[in-house]
């Protein structure tokens, strides 16, 4: 019975050693916190909180498929998560898209929380400098996270000095000194490289130097301008990609061989990427080697096309409608079924979403057509900036003309 009664003493003691155990772990566990809802199947909420020796936990973005800081949570304040994203990473929603926090820098509680739900506009701002996130208009001193400079962010609505925010399911207040709006993102168009003494067609403004070419890769290099891909920009209208403030998207229509001879090395230099609208049914699987003096365009080859993937990624300009009957492109004058063969042809062939209208000629049924056959973005030749909320399906874009001075290439790309 001794025996017995000795036993039933220890564990006893056991037992409440482990309680004040749970009690010490949960005072501990008192830091900033993330709710996180595993599954639709299950209705229990966690709670994710801050290693108790953390000031503050990074957010990092993985765009690039690499991981990046964007940004910071501050302790002592509860945040949302959206899954369990790999072995390594919770996903939060972040600006406009996802980020990410590192699971060794938090930990996992189940009690019960929810936050508000909210809902950004299409209206951004980019941030000047590291920008802090506050509780509440009136405290500017305590901040509940940080994002990084140069990012675009979305605003959900404003009031007097302050925009309000939207961070991992928390909703917070930054300063309008803190930052600037965004005009949108530059979609350049380039064409034809030909130096003066080559070009068959002077004053033609599709038609750029070399030289002018390379200055102006070089002024986006210095200035730390990305150079986007469409995959980037679809992502970025959708809400899932979040993207810096300094970026540009270079698009090269019509697929000429001077494109391969001037532009292709000059951005493999810089690390810059492009986008080339190709022409299908100009697209031989051979050709004469590049001439600067050719009394006709020269385009470029199967081979050289593939040679350059590295630089440019490969979009529809249609496969044999890029045509002008009169003033009218052929897109828009040939009947519908011929279109949507041509485009179906074009799009196969290039294995793309993307497609840009030949002269920038397009109307109601050319549009619906494009949707039809699977396009995701479409691209005219409109003068402007692309925005949050803009038709996916009219894209502007800005045409990059010769003569351009510096201080004019910098006021197009948002730099001045």
């Amino acid at each position: 019975m001794k025996r017995y009664k000795m036993i039933f003493k220890s564990l006893s003691v056991m037992a409440g050693l482990f309680l004040l155990f749970a009690f010490v772990i949960g005072i501990v566990q008192s830091a900033m916190s993330i709710n996180y809802t595993p599954s639709k199947a299950s209705q229990q909420t966690s709670i994710l909180e801050l290693e108790p020796n953390s000031a503050f936990t990074p957010v990092y973005d993985n765009r690039k498929e690499e991981f990046t800081i964007v940004g910071y949570l501050q302790n002592g304040h509860t945040f949302e998560i959206l899954r369990d994203y790999s072995n390594e990473w919770w996903q939060i929603s972040f600006g406009n898209g996802n980020g990410y926090v590192k699971k060794t820098d938090v930990i996992v509680n189940e009690e019960p929380y929810r936050l508000k739900s909210t809902k950004n506009t299409n209206d951004m701002f980019i941030t000047i400098k590291e920008t802090n996130i506050f509780e509440k208009p009136s405290d500017s001193l305590h901040p509940i996270a940080t994002i990084a400079q140069n990012l675009r962010y979305p605003i959900m609505t404003e009031s007097n000095d302050y925009y309000e925010v939207k961070i991992a399911g928390k909703v917070g207040y930054v300063k309008k000194s803190d930052v600037e709006l965004d005009d949108g993102i530059p979609i350049l168009m380039y064409h034809h490289f030909s130096y003066d003494e080559d070009n068959l067609y002077p004053g033609n403004l599709n038609i750029i130097p070399p030289h002018e070419f390379s200055q102006q890769m070089t002024i986006l290099a210095e200035e730390e301008v990305e150079t986007i891909t469409l995959t980037d920009l679809e992502g970025y209208l959708n809400g899932t990609t979040n993207l810096p403030g300094k970026v540009v998207a270079l698009t090269f229509d019509d697929g000429l061989q001077s494109v391969n001879e001037y532009a292709y090395p000059i951005l493999k230099t810089n690390k810059q990427l492009g986008n080339l609208f190709i022409i299908t049914g100009r697209t031989p699987n051979e050709g004469a080697p590049y001439n600067p003096k050719a009394t006709k365009f020269q385009y470029l080859t199967t081979q050289m096309i593939d040679n350059m993937r590295d630089v440019f990624s490969v979009s529809a300009h249609t496969h044999n409608m890029h045509r002008l009957k009169g003033q009218t492109s052929h897109l828009v004058a040939k009947p519908l079924e011929e279109v949507q063969e041509d485009l179906r042809l074009n799009k196969s062939i290039l294995e793309t979403d993307y497609f840009a209208y030949p002269f920038g000629k397009y109307n109601e049924d050319i549009v619906r057509v494009v949707k039809e056959e699977g396009f995701k973005m479409a691209f005219t030749t409109k003068r402007g900036y692309v925005k949050k909320g803009d038709n996916p399906y009219l894209l502007n874009r800005l045409n990059v003309p010769p003569g351009m001075t510096i201080n004019e290439y910098k006021k197009l790309v948002g730099i001045d």
